[in-house]
């Protein structure tokens, strides 16, 4: 659907409050795979590049979807939620938040000091619907060495989750507000395990509730040894509708340094060829533009990106960064860390859950 000139400035309004020039630049390459630079100048003054960029979004019906990545992308912002209710309702012809039931409201075109009035017609109110939250974690881990954490929403009637080596299976309940006339719910995932580097520490995602989510994966790295809690929240907007929780024994035990050498060296330094190479540089691209890629290698590799990767363009550039990474045995953590600067994009933490 196409907006109205007021509803387009209302946007701009809030998208010039609440998000930065950096991560509107973000939101428009990682989720709509535009450039901003190449749908507005970049010399213009930010708000004048919001009305160009709203205006290219509105000729094409992307409004909606822009404001919706906007807020997967910011979901802790009250302004952009707001906004999408709002927009919600602009979807049905209207254009004022519905009132709720027995409110007064005046009749169009009434001047008189009071007006005629009629009972407004509230929004069907949401059903509570129980779902089950599962995690797993293996029974023992080492300190030091990543392990693998698995988490999933599920139907109450589904099987509990069963996932190989992750023996140590917790569950907890989870309520779901929904109404029919939805089709899916964005929802997101936070791991809270103060032992524990946590990488994705959070994830966003769409979920179809009439289906059992997929599994989801965590990579944590003890930082001390002894029991760990591990503490999974669900949050639906900005309200926890579910948690479960899990502990595992971190052990200290010396290895086999041949073992450890093995290991370390399967885990630091996985060889990327052909295909998988490729989908990697995908995802970047994807994820990052040339200026957030370059913060994300300053502040999570403590590296300089043009010294380590130069090249023309952001693909190149892409490229070079993962050979650099290679020979350097820092793979997994270039991975770690755009996931880490970029917990939302899909692309990028699909590939890191492959």
């Amino acid at each position: 659907m196409t907006l109205t000139a007021a509803q387009l400035h209302h946007i701009q309004q809030v998208f010039v409050e609440v998000l930065a020039r950096s991560e509107l630049r973000h939101i428009v390459r990682a989720y709509l795979a535009e450039d901003l630079d190449a749908i507005t100048s970049a010399v213009l003054p930010y708000s004048e590049q919001v009305a160009d960029l709203l205006q290219w979004a509105n000729e094409r019906e992307r409004v909606l979807d822009l404001l919706r990545y906007a807020r997967l992308h910011k979901p802790s912002s009250a302004r952009l939620t707001e906004l999408w209710r709002e927009a919600q309702t602009w979807q049905e012809g209207e254009t004022t938040e519905p009132p709720l039931a027995g409110h007064e409201v005046r009749e169009p075109g009434d001047s008189s000091q009071y007006g005629t009035t009629r009972n407004a017609t509230p929004l069907p109110l949401p059903s509570r619907l129980t779902y089950r939250v599962d995690v797993a974690v293996p029974d023992q881990v080492r300190y030091g060495i990543a392990f693998v954490l698995a988490v999933t929403v599920r139907h109450p009637a589904s099987p509990v989750l069963d996932d190989g080596d992750l023996k140590k299976v917790r569950s907890g309940n989870a309520l779901l507000a929904w109404r029919k006339r939805d089709t899916i719910a964005q929802l997101r995932l936070e791991v809270i395990a103060p032992e524990c580097r946590v990488t994705p520490s959070m994830l966003a995602f769409h979920w179809d509730p009439e289906h059992d989510l997929p599994v989801y994966r965590f990579s944590l790295v003890p930082l001390s040894s002894g029991p760990t809690s591990i503490i999974v929240q669900l949050f639906q907007d900005d309200a926890c509708i579910g948690s479960a929780s899990v502990r595992t024994a971190v052990s200290q035990e010396p290895v086999d340094s041949a073992a450890l050498i093995v290991e370390s060296c399967a885990s630091a330094r996985p060889l990327l060829v052909g295909p998988q190479l490729l989908a990697l540089q995908t995802a970047l691209v994807a994820a990052f533009s040339m200026q957030t890629l370059r913060e994300m290698v300053a502040v999570y590799l403590d590296e300089d990106l043009e010294a380590i990767a130069g090249g023309g363009n952001l693909k190149a550039v892409a490229f070079n960064l993962i050979e650099w990474a290679q020979r350097t045995d820092r793979t997994h953590e270039l991975i770690d860390a755009a996931v880490q600067a970029n917990p939302h994009n899909y692309a990028l933490v699909d590939w890191w859950q492959r």
